[in-house]
């Protein structure tokens, strides 16, 4: 809701920008996020203010048929979350919960939003969990982020900045520092070329430069 790169390969969650644990094609019924044999209720609209909560029956198969297992625990484990939502023209705001039901840390939290105002739009978001950088953490982990975008005609210019640390099992303190430069033109509503530049610097990593054009049409 709040990544205009989304669906590019600038995205937050593909920069450490925000948790990439939604980041690829993993099952997800335990605490990956894509979830398959769920219940889903959503809320009516209450003057902009919504919720929604959903649960998932467990599962230890995986649905992208690439023999991967998308159970953290065992197949008695149901996840389950709870959201609100609330957007009032040009103002956003969200929270989220969910839990793979393991136990120790396996739930996560956020909360975020954005504020347009004209051309010009921020966004942020925080995240709190226990898996990040594909470990599972002691102590929790957070992850957040800050972006802007400014807007000319087709063209939109964005640009954002993200920090994450994670206590990791046998690893120890593992912490991120990110950053993205991108813009995006509009060819028309469906088809969209982008252009930008991304650098993660991360403790067990190292640094890394990514440089990329790309062009996103939606059918």
């Amino acid at each position: 809701m709040i990544d205009p790169m989304f669906r590019t390969s600038f995205e937050g969650r593909s920069a450490l920008l925000q948790d990439p644990i939604l980041n690829g094609d993993i099952a997800g019924e335990n605490g990956e996020g894509l979830a398959t044999d769920t219940i889903r209720f959503d809320s009516a609209d209450y003057n902009g203010l919504g919720f929604s909560a959903h649960y998932t029956f467990d599962s230890t198969e995986d649905d992208t048929g690439n023999g991967a297992t998308g159970d953290i625990g065992d197949e008695d484990n149901d996840s389950y979350g709870l959201g609100g939502q609330y957007k009032n023209g040009n103002i956003l705001a969200y929270a989220d919960y969910i839990t793979n039901d393991t136990g120790d840390n396996d739930d996560a939290w956020k909360v975020g939003g954005s504020y347009t105002m004209g051309n010009i739009g921020f966004y942020g978001q925080y995240e709190q969990g226990g898996v990040l950088f594909g470990g599972l953490s002691d102590d929790g982990a957070n992850i957040w982020h800050l972006g802007g975008s400014f807007t000319m005609g087709n063209t939109m210019l964005y640009a954002a900045y993200g920090q994450g640390d994670n206590d990791v099992s046998g690893l120890g303190e593992i912490s991120s520092t990110s950053w993205t430069l991108a813009a995006m033109h509009s060819l028309s509503q469906r088809t969209k070329l982008y252009a930008g530049f991304t650098q993660v610097d991360e403790d067990a990593a190292g640094e890394f430069d990514h440089f990329g054009l790309g062009v996103r049409h939606s059918f």
